[in-house]
């Protein structure tokens, strides 16, 4: 085969695209659960007019997209009433939300040392709830489990 083709700038014509690196993005996206995401930012902060993005659908379906700094805390009450003021009709005492909860088990077959399982189990199970971290009132929650053996 010959050489590959070069363009004036010496740059290759057929060179594979490049794959960004995770710190080259400007905004990073996270699972909420229910399906929703969460931005953040590079800086500390963002702007409450900057903070909802919203879109709606035909019958009456709308997609919220949230914005937090790595120095906020989200708020999904505050969403919702930010999200009212661009065109969502939500009211928080009919809204249910939806959230995932996963049983971890140290059964499983990977290839991973028990004591590290076992330690991660416990770690886990430490954590915030969800509804506490996103700031969900838990008398409008409905949870959805599964057990995962690692």
């Amino acid at each position: 085969m010959g050489r590959p083709l070069r363009s004036s700038a010496g740059i290759r014509k057929n060179a594979p695209a490049v794959r960004p690196r995770p710190w080259d993005r400007r905004y990073r996206v996270y699972r909420l659960p229910g399906g929703g995401r969460k931005s953040a930012a590079p800086g500390p902060e963002i702007p409450v007019t900057e903070r909802v993005e919203v879109t709606t659908f035909p019958h009456n379906f709308g997609r919220i997209k949230a914005k937090y700094g790595f120095m906020q805390t989200p708020n999904v009450p505050e969403i919702l009433a930010l999200a009212t003021e661009r065109g969502i009709i939500a009211k928080p005492s009919e809204t249910t939300y939806y959230l995932g909860r996963e049983n971890l088990l140290p059964t499983g077959t990977k290839p991973l040392a028990t004591w590290r399982k076992r330690l991660f189990i416990f770690m886990s199970r430490n954590a915030r709830p969800a509804t506490q971290f996103f700031g969900i009132p838990p008398n409008r929650v409905v949870e959805l489990g599964a057990q995962i053996e690692l």
